[in-house]
């Protein structure tokens, strides 16, 4: 599943609105198109599910999921010395 980093402020009504280059990515390179779904992080150790609303002019709009705690750390702990 892609991931992409949001601004959990901007989140209005459960939908948000990626108009950046993550947009022109999501659009042209993975060409991803509406009902597709994608996983958003806040980096703050929040994950998100996201469905494609709808792709217009550059723009994509996106159904945010409520988020739940992201544990990507891995267990191993490691010492460099």
């Amino acid at each position: 599943m892609r991931r992409f980093y949001i601004d959990p402020s901007l989140i209005e009504n459960s939908v948000f609105r990626m108009a950046s280059d993550d947009a022109r990515h999501l659009i042209h390179v993975l060409r991803l198109s509406v009902g597709d779904g994608v996983r958003l992080f806040d980096g703050l150790g929040m994950e998100y599910e996201g469905r494609i609303l709808s792709i217009a002019g550059g723009s994509v709009e996106l159904a945010v999921e409520p988020g739940s705690l992201c544990e990507t750390e891995s267990p191993v702990h490691i010492t460099v010395a």
